[in-house]
């Protein structure tokens, strides 16, 4: 974009994206847009040099409830929100194209972006902050928009939100930042703050003080603490327990409130309901564990990267392999980790209530698990899943998932690992071996004790079937019922072509030979 920025000719830029589209009656509205940069210097202290205005997420009609979300999620966030940052918070930036620029004002001041790869991951809000810096304005209007594509498929959309966690990570530590904060006045600050940083940190303080509640629990539960510690006198509808509920209201909420303020209340009753029947909470918890874990790891870590996503209309299965290689770092290990955890409070507790306690972070794990194969094409289909299980076992025969597990080991992506990062590595490295470890022995311990052996906890089948073979027929029970259904529907299309066909009607594409016309209707 720098190198291009002085063959562009004008004193006005529009950066437009390959995943955009333009309108010929919005086209029309260009001389409006551009008298912005005159009109609304009464309004603002300083010289407007970025006018902004939102986008019609086009990929919203593509049948995807993934894709729905997505839209909704954008439609949000570049209308209502910014709407609010531009009038009367006034800290609306540059979050990316195709907001029109004033070249001249830019191009005195190193360009539109920063080109580093890994601090400036983000790379276009970079250009708010330093406009904002140099004593520009910028403004929003909502009378122009253009067309623009996002991803459709869950797979896509987590790498493009692990992309944002990360870049807002990194661009933490830049020195634009740090100007940018110490110079603003306490408003705009806290402004700047609720719109942009905390939008990641508020998910990674929620849900990691949500996933901290099995590893305490199993603590006290192993040195027989629990009861000086816990009362349990919370029910089922304790804070504790309806936090993972919480997330998830909180990202449905403004959804709802945007259609009922566009369209009425009985279109947002109607598009409450939609989201209750597309299971919308579990995508909503999902995304914001993807946020959760990229922005801790980026900080703790760095190594940032860009994620290219495809942005076309995939209707495509993803293979199991390729689902566990993306998720099983960020989402199916934490699962495994809580289900471990409260499984072990659940056998040694010493009440009867823990379950109303922790009821939601089971919640929690189940939707890690389940999200990417309730959002997956044809993932309950039983020769899917066969097929699956096949390529499975190959990829861990010697299909890449050594390559795969070397990559996971990694901190940085980047390849350069300072000090910091390398101990901060090993420091965590060693202290989960050591809680694992005190969780083993102790465990060990308690079922050598003479009042685990006449429970029977240790080796009861029950606990067993819970534990292993539940979820795996959890997890049959809708493939088994979708290849009925399918059957079942496929059985009843052949009989109605049976019947037809007994009549004279023949399906399109088949090659009938003609003997004769018949007469009639």
């Amino acid at each position: 974009q720098n190198v291009a920025l002085p063959f562009a000719h004008g004193e006005k830029l529009q950066l437009i994206d390959m995943n955009q589209s333009a309108y010929f009656e919005e086209a029309l509205k260009m001389r409006s847009l551009l008298q912005e940069f005159e009109c609304s210097r009464a309004s603002k202290p300083g010289p407007v040099t970025i006018v902004g205005f939102p986008e019609h997420i086009f990929t919203q009609s593509s049948g995807f409830v993934t894709a729905f979300f997505m839209a909704i999620q954008e439609r949000y966030f570049g209308s209502f929100v910014q709407r609010v940052l531009d009038t009367p918070l006034d800290i609306r930036l540059h979050y990316g194209h195709p907001d029109v620029l004033d070249k001249v004002h830019f191009m005195v001041r190193g360009g539109v972006s920063k080109a580093s790869k890994e601090i400036n991951l983000s790379e276009d809000v970079f250009a708010g902050f330093k406009t904002t810096l140099a004593g520009g304005s910028v403004v929003f209007r909502e009378y122009h928009h253009v067309g623009k594509g996002r991803p459709t498929n869950l797979m896509e959309i987590n790498g493009f939100f692990a992309k944002l966690s990360a870049g807002a990570a990194a661009a933490c530590s830049t020195r634009d930042v740090h100007r940018f904060s110490n110079g603003l006045p306490t408003v705009r600050l806290l402004s700047y703050y609720y719109s942009s940083l905390a939008f990641y940190l508020h998910d990674v303080i929620v849900l990691h003080v949500t996933l901290l509640i099995p590893y305490l629990l199993c603590t006290l539960t192993l040195l027989d603490l629990d009861h000086d510690y816990n009362s349990y006198l919370s029910d089922s509808l304790s804070l504790v327990a309806l936090m993972p509920i919480a997330i998830a209201t909180t990202s449905c909420l403004p959804s709802f409130f945007m259609v009922y303020y566009e369209r009425g209340a009985a279109a947002a009753a109607n598009f409450f309901l939609g989201l209750l029947v597309t299971v919308s909470p579990v995508y909503f918890i999902f995304i914001s564990q993807t946020k959760s874990h990229h922005f801790s790891r980026t900080v703790a870590a760095g190594g940032a990267s860009y994620f290219a996503p495809r942005r076309n209309a995939s209707v495509l299965h993803v293979h199991f392999h390729e689902l566990y290689a993306l998720f099983a770092q960020s989402h199916f290990w934490v699962a495994f980790d809580v289900a471990v955890m409260l499984s072990i409070a659940h056998v040694w507790s010493v009440s009867s209530r823990l379950l109303q306690a922790t009821w939601s972070t089971w919640t929690l794990a189940l939707c890690f698990v389940a999200a990417p194969f309730l959002y997956n094409p044809q993932a309950f289909e039983l020769a899917q899943l066969c097929d699956d299980v096949r390529k499975w076992r190959e990829w861990m025969r010697g299909g890449g998932w050594d390559a795969w597990w070397e990559q996971t080991r990694s901190v940085s992506t980047s390849g350069v690992q300072t000090a910091e990062h390398a101990w901060n590595s090993q420091f965590t490295l060693a202290l989960r071996a050591f809680f694992y470890g005190f969780v083993a022995s102790v465990l060990r311990l308690k079922a050598a004790s003479a009042e685990s052996v006449d429970i029977g906890y240790v080796l009861d089948e029950r606990f067993v079937a819970a534990v292993c073979v539940l979820p795996m027929l959890l997890l049959l029970l809708p493939c088994l019922l979708f290849d009925l259904f399918a059957t079942t529907a496929q059985h009843r299309t052949r009989a109605a072509h049976a019947r037809l066909s007994s009549r004279g009607w023949r399906a399109p594409g088949v090659p009938v030979e003609v003997r004769g016309v018949a007469r009639g209707r």
